[in-house]
């Protein structure tokens, strides 16, 4: 069996594009491996993630029971709140610290 120079070629392509794969694959195992401890934000993440927003909202409540005017407090607060879709919540503390820091942009 022959070969022209037209096979050769379509033959050197198509090695070149398996190599060309084969480096790709290869580069994203080396590249996943770095993101092996991000989070996967499964279920267990959220879980862990809406526990962390519960605690901290625990103590921005101690830090309200201090000084009720603390509006970083409740503009915290707030963003936990909102982390966790209880909206209605969250606007009644950012209402609040912005009642006591209108100046507040971040409320």
């Amino acid at each position: 069996m022959t070969y022209n120079k037209a096979s050769r070629r379509h033959i050197f392509i198509a090695v070149l594009e398996i190599a060309v794969l084969v480096f790709l694959v290869l580069i994203s195992i080396a590249g996943a491996e770095q993101l092996a401890g991000a989070p996967n934000y499964g279920s267990n993440t959220v879980d862990k993630l809406d526990k962390a927003h519960e605690e901290d909202i625990q103590t921005q409540d101690k830090a309200l029971q201090r000084n009720p005017l603390d509006s970083d407090a409740w503009r915290i607060k707030g963003l936990d709140l909102v982390d966790l879709k209880r909206f209605d919540e969250a606007m009644m503390a950012n209402d609040q610290a912005i009642k006591i820091n209108p100046q507040d942009l971040e409320a």
